[in-house]
């Protein structure tokens, strides 16, 4: 009877317990097990991933910076946003918020020099259902150390070779163009000409590229520092002032021959010997099938020979233009050739066979692609040498009265 009082008893506690105790232990789940990462039953957002951070960069002052972004996503299909901070210290605690910076990305300003620290604080927030739980949730970026330099000056240095000094031009900025400085003269004579043609990049003038079209363009930005060469007197190309065109430049200078016939003309039958440094050709040619002479004469002190090069060489066409000339006066025949370039004056001439071959090799100065010329080199009694401007073959094998090339006249100076 006893036991059975006491079985009645302890179910009876049991029940009483369980309506007395709304949340008994084991019912619910803990706090750590709740939906969300809060209290019991809570949900909670969580942080936002970012996957693609901020990165460095390093502009000069006033220059146009990339933009700053960062790559995020929410875990729980919350909304993200954004916001961007600075900082003077490499810290993510002590920065100042960029108030319009709410984006994804951010252009930092390059204007004031030194070092600025960026990164971005990404907020997800979920809706509020009223629980008490955490409805937003950050994650910080990476520092992003935008570093500001100040703008470069540079320096354009002038090499007068060989001219007057000239003077550094320092302080530019870069990007800006310079103002040509006053010429530099020289009196150092011979090519040169004492005659300035022009500044050249240090690249181009060892590169010997001295054309007109590669003389340096003073509205040119400058971005580098750099060296700019002088040249003197003329390059093939240039216009020059007896009228034509150089072809051919010597430094060191070469010698034109002179030669003496009291009887005839000062300009072509008289000249002295003298150094000239230069060939100049006339633009187009100066006659169209002419005979080298009228008759067949084996001319005294040109070559006489396929092997005598005694006229070929360069600065012998002037003397050869005025044996030729001479010879024909002196044997009543007509020398078409010769005189047609001696007729020019300003010692104009037909040029030898050197001088022939010299302006075929810048003949592109000239246009001259399917030209025959005469030379004033003699090859025997009956021939002369000439040049085909198509191929570059220079023969002899056109005979003096029987063939009649073109005529190119030349001068020395």
């Amino acid at each position: 009877m006893k036991s059975k009082i006491y079985l009645y008893l302890f179910t009876l506690i049991i029940v009483l317990t369980f309506v007395s105790c709304p949340n008994p232990p084991g019912a619910y789940p803990s706090s750590s097990g709740g939906k969300g990462s809060g209290g019991s039953g809570l949900v909670n957002a969580k942080q936002p991933n970012i996957t693609t951070h901020p990165a460095g960069a390093t502009y000069t002052q006033n220059a146009t910076a990339t933009a700053l972004s960062v790559t995020a996503s929410s875990p729980d299909g919350g909304v993200l946003t954004y916001q961007w901070y600075s900082n003077t210290a490499n810290d993510t605690t002590s920065g100042s918020s960029i108030g319009s910076a709410t984006l994804i990305s951010y252009t930092p300003p390059t204007t004031a020099i030194g070092t600025t620290y960026y990164y971005v604080v990404v907020t997800n927030e979920i809706p509020d259902n009223g629980d008490g739980g955490n409805k937003t949730a950050v994650r910080t970026s990476n520092i992003a150390a935008v570093t500001v330099n100040t703008i470069p000056t540079l320096t354009v240095t002038f090499n007068s070779n060989g001219g007057s000094t000239v003077d550094p031009i320092t302080g530019i900025t870069s990007g800006n163009a310079i103002s040509a400085p006053t010429p530099p003269t020289t009196t150092a004579g011979g090519a040169t000409m004492n005659r300035f043609r022009g500044w050249y990049t240090q690249a181009n003038f060892n590169a010997g590229n001295l054309s007109a079209s590669n003389v340096f363009n003073f509205a040119t930005p400058i971005t580098a520092d750099i060296t700019l060469v002088a040249d003197w007197g003329y390059r093939p190309g240039d216009t020059v002032p007896g009228g034509g065109r150089v072809f051919y430049r010597d430094n060191a200078g070469f010698t034109v021959q002179g030669y003496s016939d009291g009887a005839g003309p000062t300009d072509y039958l008289n000249f002295a010997t003298y150094t000239a440094y230069y060939l100049e050709a006339a633009t187009t040619n100066t006659a169209g099938s002419q005979y080298w002479a009228s008759a067949q004469h084996l001319i005294p002190n040109l070559s006489q020979n396929s092997t005598d090069q005694t006229d070929w060489v360069i600065g012998r066409g002037r003397l050869n233009t005025a044996l030729i000339i001479a010879h024909g006066n002196a044997n009543t025949y007509t020398t078409p050739a010769a005189s047609a370039c001696a007729a020019l004056g300003a010692g104009w001439f037909l040029p030898s066979r050197n001088e022939l071959n010299e302006l075929y090799m810048q003949r592109a100065l000239f246009s001259m692609t399917t030209d025959i010329l005469w030379s004033s080199s003699q090859f025997n009694i009956a021939n002369a040498w000439h040049q085909r401007f198509n191929i570059g073959l220079q023969g002899a094998d056109g005979g003096k009265y029987t063939t009649s090339p073109s005529v190119r006249a030349i001068r020395a100076f």
